[in-house]
């Protein structure tokens, strides 16, 4: 139950405050974020990087957010364009952990009946899971996943 509330607590926190962080190559605890990385023939550009600490002791993970083009406060980040979230944890972390927070987080975010209805599109979604070792472990270059993201 702690594992499980502390990536719940984690993904949401950490998520939120990417993209307020200033957007410039950096370190953090010893990680090294590029300015830009490449994706395919995609150019995405740092747009922010932070760390999660846990109950302010314990160090969750350092991530940064790319994109192809800054986020601009007018759109509120609803353009449809490439995103790469990379993120080192530091501790490991396995599937199932992260699979029992979707479920827990979206059943505290959603009606009973809507849950249900979205249960099938949820275990599809958790099958995509795997564990976790500390440390980055980025896949190579041809099955990197880029999402292309409409946020509402």
């Amino acid at each position: 139950m702690f594992l499980s509330r502390l990536i719940t607590w984690s993904l949401v926190i950490g998520l939120a405050i990417l993209p307020v962080s200033q957007a410039a190559a950096r370190t953090i605890e010893g990680v090294q974020f590029p300015e830009s990385l490449r994706a395919g023939p995609r150019e995405m550009n740092l747009q922010g990087a932070g760390l999660l600490r846990y109950k302010v002791i314990f160090r969750g993970y350092v991530a940064a957010l790319y994109q192809q083009a800054p986020i601009s406060p007018d759109t509120n980040g609803s353009q449809d364009k490439a995103r790469r979230l990379e993120i080192e944890y530091f501790w490991d972390i396995p599937a199932n952990e992260f699979q029992k927070a979707t479920v827990e987080g979206i059943r505290k975010n959603t009606d009973a009946e809507k849950f249900e209805s979205l249960r099938d599109q949820i275990d599809t979604f958790n099958q995509f899971y795997r564990d976790v070792e500390s440390g980055i472990k980025p896949a190579p270059p041809v099955t990197s996943i880029v999402l292309f993201c409409r946020f509402f």
